[in-house]
């Protein structure tokens, strides 16, 4: 901030310089000029006494101003680098000077060598007079442009300097305030490594002190595999105190072996340091405990990395299994038991599970059938209702058939959703972007004609059943078509992203949006976010079974105004490599 403060009045600095000289040129152009004028002035002086007088001595400011008129005639003319004068107006300066001088030449040798009267017939032709009225002209319009010029560098000038000036103040002001960010800012840091410092020994304290009073036994050891501490129950399983095994190596205090081999087990922290991940120990393993002692263990050993995720150590866990040994030998002798259990409990299920699909079929054809003829009469109804020319009956006979319409359709996601949750499906390869052109084209709701639908690339082939996967995109595709602001032509963009063995489905849309509140609930049973719309509140909850049954997941982003993005992520049923 400082440099920027400084670099910026430097800059300006230079420009006040540069207005300075500007200053300089225009004050020597407008001397410059005036000085070419008062020459002339002097030579016509000279001129003018002699004609009168006829005497010689009259003539001498004449003769000393013709040997400085060259000398103002070539300082002008270095003027015009300056831009204030032309060559054109030089030129034409010089012109009028030139003809000036012949006309003072010639009434001065007119004046000598015939009288006083043939002098003052050339100077009341007014000639010299009109040749002087044009050079004080030409002069004095440069003399006034360089004034211009003059003043506009000043006045810029003067306000370089008060910028100078404000900033430097202003530049003075910030940087003490930064100063003091500054010192604050390091205060504070300081403070919270200090608070850091304390935090750490504070956790290390409680590490301590939770290691200390684990259940388990708990060796840690350091990159080198040397022992730094072990809890009470660890001291107490091997027979070692901790001051005793530290920087002992761990083999020399965890003695372990086979139960059955009675062959030395590989050392779990020489496997963890060359593996550098989490290792369990093998079965059937007994510590040998410094006294001799025999007892059965498990559990596992494990890296401890730092923030760089290097290994500087190693943290092992081990229990006695014992008591657990016992029990296992009687979760074996009930096996054959909890196995019949389970099967019988299974024969049950599908008995139960074959009792709904036979009450799905059952609502499907006989619960619809009245539907059906209801909807029917209705419809009958309507007709009549027209040729009795009564709005109330029409209206109610309406109402009927929507009615029915609704309930029926109600039904039938249920029988869907029913058919996702219990139904057995055969899984195999279904060619995804074959199924959703081939809704677009089938279905009267999301044909080109209801709506913008594309799809970008090639949509993948994955492993499902081609039917429910037919009513999972069919009820998202119907969502995206039907949830929009009125008058809004529906929007639908569709690909494809694919990652190792999985592929997500995208549909964006240019819908009214999901609030954040109603998200959560979204694919769950007759939950409605909006009932300006029909539907049944089943449809995204069919979408949400039918890929948690192909071992997939689904979910959306949305925002309300700004549409939605539902995406359906399935297994690929070739994955890519």
């Amino acid at each position: 901030m400082l440099l920027a403060t400084i670099a910026m009045m430097y800059e300006m600095g230079l420009l006040v310089i540069r207005d300075h000289d500007v200053m300089a040129r225009d004050l020597r152009v407008h001397a410059d000029l005036a000085a070419l004028a008062s020459t002339i002035k002097d030579i016509e002086t000279g001129q003018r006494g002699y004609v009168i007088t006829g005497e010689d001595p009259y003539l001498e400011p004449y003769r000393l101003g013709l040997k400085q008129l060259e000398e103002r005639l070539n300082a002008v003319s270095a003027d015009i680098a300056s831009g204030i004068i032309s060559q054109e107006q030089f030129d034409e300066i010089k012109t009028l000077v030139r003809q000036k001088m012949d006309e003072l030449e010639e009434t001065i040798r007119l004046r000598r060598e015939k009288g006083l009267d043939a002098a003052l017939k050339v100077v009341h032709t007014n000639r010299g007079k009109q040749l002087m009225d044009e050079i004080r002209t030409q002069i004095s319009q440069l003399q006034t442009s360089a004034q211009i010029t003059f003043a506009d560098a000043s006045a810029h000038a003067s306000h370089l300097e008060r910028i100078r000036t404000y900033t430097f103040i202003a530049g003075g002001l910030i940087n003490i305030v930064g100063l003091i960010w500054a010192v604050q800012t390091i205060r504070a840091e300081m403070t919270r490594r200090e608070r850091a410092t304390l935090e750490t020994m504070r956790q290390h304290e409680f590490l301590s002190t939770t290691l200390a009073s684990i259940g388990d036994a708990v060796i840690l050891t350091d990159g080198a595999g040397a022992i730094t501490f072990l809890n009470r129950e660890a001291e107490r399983l091997t027979g070692w105190p901790t001051a005793e095994a530290a920087k002992r190596s761990l083999p020399e205090v965890f003695h372990i072996i086979n139960e059955h081999s009675r062959e030395r087990v590989e050392n779990p922290v020489e496997k963890v340091l060359r593996l550098g991940k989490v290792v369990g120990l093998a079965n059937h393993t007994i510590l040998i405990a410094r006294d001799g002692g025999e007892t059965p263990i498990d559990d596992s050993a494990a890296p401890i990395r730092d923030h760089h995720g290097n290994v500087f150590g190693t943290v092992l866990v081990f229990r006695d299994f014992t008591e657990q040994k016992k029990v296992q030998a009687a979760l074996s002798n009930s096996k054959v038991e909890l196995e019949k259990v389970v099967e019988e409990r299974t024969i049950k299920l599908r008995e139960m599970v074959a009792e709904l699909q036979q009450v799905s079929y059952a609502i499907s054809h006989d619960m619809r059938a009245p539907l059906r003829a209801m909807s029917g009469f209705a419809t009958l109804l309507q007709e009549e209702s027209r040729q009795w020319n009564n709005p109330a009956t029409t209206d109610y006979s309406n109402r009927i058939v929507q009615a029915a319409a609704r309930l029926d359709r109600l039904i039938q996601d249920s029988l869907h959703y029913t058919k996702a949750v219990l139904q057995e499906i055969p899984m195999g390869p279904v060619d995804l972007d074959e199924l959703v052109r081939g809704l677009i084209d089938s279905y009267p709701n999301i044909q080109p004609d209801k709506a913008d639908i594309s799809i970008e690339g090639r949509l993948p082939c994955v492993l499902g059943n081609e039917s429910l996967l037919t009513q999972c995109f069919s009820n998202v595709l119907g969502n995206a078509v039907k949830f929009v602001a009125p008058g809004v032509r529906p929007r639908v963009r569709v690909w494809a992203e694919t990652s190792g063995k999985m592929t997500t489905i995208r549909l964006e849309d240019n819908g009214i949006g999901i609030p954040a509140i109603a998200q959560a609930r979204l694919f769950k049973m007759f939950e409605r976010v909006n009932d300006n719309y029909e539907g049944t509140g089943i449809g995204l909850a069919i979408v949400k079974k039918v890929a948690e049954r192909m071992g997939g997941r689904v979910g959306v982003i949305s925002e309300p105004a700004k549409g939605s993005q539902f995406w359906v992520e399935l297994p690929l049923a070739q994955p890519p490599g």
